[in-house]
């Protein structure tokens, strides 16, 4: 394990704890950048939605750990933000509780003359997700996902 990948393991370690004791969920983590342009950015969530006041306690009380454990030597930026409207699908997990939900799925390859799907997710099996788009359904093997997202609907 390289060094960057263990301070990411130990952020991402002192977040989910945090995340627990404040009763949310740790989404993900991303660090870009280094030395004083560093971001390390935690993403949080909840069923009932992320509040402005939720990222502010998480922020707070994980810039203290961080500022203890010191995972980066050296200056970074803390960011604490919800995943957002369009969230990302990052495996059938997150897939199963969107089941009903608008979503957008992109493909490695083409499945049935298509890379691009936009409709309402009814399935997650094993090894291939179901979508309803314009009224015909696709399953689509989990192997070739490229990327997912879920679509806000207002």
């Amino acid at each position: 394990m390289n060094p960057k990948s263990g301070a990411v393991e130990k952020v991402r370690e002192l977040a989910q704890r945090v995340c627990r004791d404040c009763g949310l969920e740790l989404f993900d983590i991303e660090v870009s950048g280094a030395g004083k342009r560093r971001i390390v950015r935690i993403y949080i969530d909840k069923s009932e939605g992320v509040k402005v006041n939720d990222c502010a306690r998480v922020s707070r009380e994980l810039s203290t750990l961080m500022d203890v454990e010191d995972p980066y030597s050296g200056s970074y930026n803390l960011e604490v933000s919800s995943p957002g409207l369009n969230r990302p699908i990052r495996s059938a997990d997150d897939a199963k509780k969107l089941i009903g939900k608008l979503v957008k799925i992109k493909t490695k390859r083409n499945v049935q003359d298509r890379r691009t799907f936009r409709g309402r997710l009814i399935a997650v099996k094993d090894d291939a997700w179901s979508i309803l788009v314009d009224g015909f359904e696709y399953e689509i093997p989990e192997g070739l996902i490229e990327k997912a997202n879920m679509i806000y609907e207002f």
